[in-house]
């Protein structure tokens, strides 16, 4: 049966929201070497979808696309998972291009999840 027809259990989980805190691993001269989990989060929401298509649920987590497919591909490569569409959202307070790792929480969020 095609993935499309397939129908799911009743209560079966299409959507997962996991909580991701910021990080940063440039503290002077610890380099890379020394990092720091800090008081600041995003969460990464997934929500599978009946197609094969992976995309962005809001226009913010549009810039993360490209990056929100090559984590999926690893994923599903390295796993041997069957690969699924699924549709993401970023909420949160981390910063883009401030080196507090928000392009991670989006890898590690998709991961998770």
């Amino acid at each position: 049966m095609s993935p499309a027809r397939r129908r799911r259990a009743p209560g079966a989980l299409r959507a997962v929201s996991i909580r991701v805190p910021a990080s940063t691993s440039n503290c002077g001269a610890g380099f890379d070497t020394l990092g720091l989990a800090l008081a600041l989060h995003n969460t990464v929401t997934v929500r599978r979808r009946a197609d094969a298509e992976i995309r962005a649920a809001t226009a913010s987590a549009g810039a993360g696309l490209a990056m929100a497919r090559e984590a999926a591909q690893a994923f599903f490569a390295r796993s041997g998972a069957e690969p699924f569409g699924f549709s993401f959202r970023i909420d949160g307070d981390v910063p883009l291009a401030r080196g507090l790792g928000s392009s991670v929480t989006l890898r590690a969020g998709l991961v998770a999840a």
